[in-house]
């Protein structure tokens, strides 16, 4: 377990190069093993679910070598059983990797052991597409298991809610499958567009009918491919929180402004302020920071992602600040921990936006932050629950007085890389520990 020491300081500021999307890079690298040939791959981020997925590639006999952020992917022979290994945290990538493996195998087992635990995240969705294509998707023990008759082919898929694992799943199987698919109410967020866009570059058939709409024509083998990531919209949507929470300014480059629309409006509409370039963002406070009603939603709509952080940002904002979490039914714990911090937090059963899956559900998932309020550093280490609760307690150690002791860093390594140095490069005051309670 690995903990991190962080001191408050008001002197932040300074540049920062955002590494390459998480939620692209390990989507790709898993694409390429769709193609019997070696792809490369450039702005590779070096974080936990890049090693993961090099152990999950390794143990199905390819080989994914990294180095200074480029990657190669060499397929190899591969195997159609892959046992879990301990300590690795696989999350949902394998069972994305076993929607490669399915085209290859009549029977597939793949390590079932996920990331960041967020109950709710069932795979009813995964389970129907599979059923659909003609193959049994199950679980046992710790693996994730599917077994078919016959070569996949072709369906009519419609998703019942864009989910963005179903609907890469569900492209998976359509890309190889025999005959014609249409992929009805996909996500899409910028990671699933660029994703569509580096299968068609490897040969895959894939056409948009609709915004959310897709045509697939199988085809019966993918090519290599040579391709950059996109930078990390979550990455810099933290340090946009963190430059209006210290009334600093941060520039982030390796970030295309497009992506974040979901995030740029509310962080204007709470007093942030940033300025475009094309590949860049600066970030500062641009007015008194105050609070709003922010609902989260599928892509183009605030991302369940930004939430815990800009609950930090609301600490540090007048007024009642309301965060409406529609797509994870547990995934509000950060309020409580944020409370050890001297934070004004709660959280209800209540629905208080639009639309939401859990109304009348009885699930916690509308939160409530009153600001602003001076946070001090816990008396006790506070422990991360998953990458992105672990982020918001280092944006509120970086803004609170006195030193605080985050352990589980594991969980933010897990998307955030280099992040020892980043924080530093904006004068934030970090030690590293390792295996040491506070």
């Amino acid at each position: 377990m690995n903990f991190c020491q962080i001191t408050g300081s008001k002197n932040i500021g300074g540049k920062i190069t955002c590494s390459g999307s998480k939620n692209f890079s390990t989507k790709a690298i898993i694409a390429s093993m769709l193609s019997d040939q070696t792809s490369f791959f450039e702005n590779v981020p070096e974080i936990g679910d890049i090693d993961s997925l090099k152990t999950l590639i390794e143990d199905c006999g390819g080989s994914l070598i990294i180095k200074n952020n480029k990657a190669e992917v060499i397929p190899g022979k591969s195997k159609s059983i892959i046992k879990a290994r301990d300590n690795v945290m696989y999350g949902r990538l394998s069972i994305l990797f076993l929607a490669v493996l399915i085209h290859k195998f009549d029977y597939v087992e793949v390590p079932n052991q996920d990331g960041c635990d967020f109950s709710g995240r069932p795979l009813n969705f995964h389970e129907k597409i599979s059923e659909k294509f003609g193959f049994k998707l199950g679980s046992k023990d710790c693996s994730f298991f599917a077994e078919k008759s016959k070569k996949l082919e072709g369906q009519d898929i419609k998703l019942d809610f864009p989910s963005v694992g179903a609907t890469e799943f569900a492209i998976f199987l359509a890309v190889m499958a025999k005959g014609f698919s249409t992929i009805e109410n996909i996500a899409i967020e910028p990671e699933i567009k660029s994703l569509i866009t580096m299968l068609q570059n490897m040969g895959a058939k894939i056409h948009y009918l609709k915004t959310r709409k897709l045509f697939v024509e199988g085809v019966e083998e993918l090519c290599g491919i040579k391709t950059e990531m996109i930078g990390d919209r979550v990455e810099a949507s933290s340090w946009a929180v963190l430059a209006a929470c210290t009334d600093s300014v941060i520039e982030v480059e390796n970030i295309n402004p497009e992506h974040m629309s979901g995030f740029l409006g509310i962080f204007r509409r709470m007093g942030g302020g940033f300025e475009l370039e094309k590949n860049s963002i600066k970030f500062f406070k641009k007015e008194k920071l105050h609070n709003i009603l922010v609902q989260t939603d599928t892509y183009p709509g605030f991302s369940t992602d930004y939430q815990a952080m800009l609950s930090v940002m609301m600490t540090q904002s007048e007024g009642m600040g309301i965060i409406h979490e529609t797509l994870f039914k547990y995934r509000l714990h950060h309020l409580e921990t944020l409370k050890l911090f001297g934070a004004n937090t709660y959280s209800s059963v209540h629905c208080v936006g639009d639309v939401c899956r859990f109304k009348d559900q009885n699930y916690l998932h509308s939160g409530f932050i009153v600001g602003p309020t001076k946070l001090t550093a816990p008396k006790k280490t506070v422990f991360a629950e998953n990458l992105r609760s672990g982020m918001a307690y280092v944006l509120a150690a970086c803004i609170s007085e006195g030193t605080t002791s985050i352990g589980n860093m594991d969980f933010v390594y897990r998307g955030y890389s280099d992040l020892y140095n980043k924080l530093k490069s904006v004068n934030v005051n970090v030690k590293l520990i390792d295996n040491e309670v506070i």
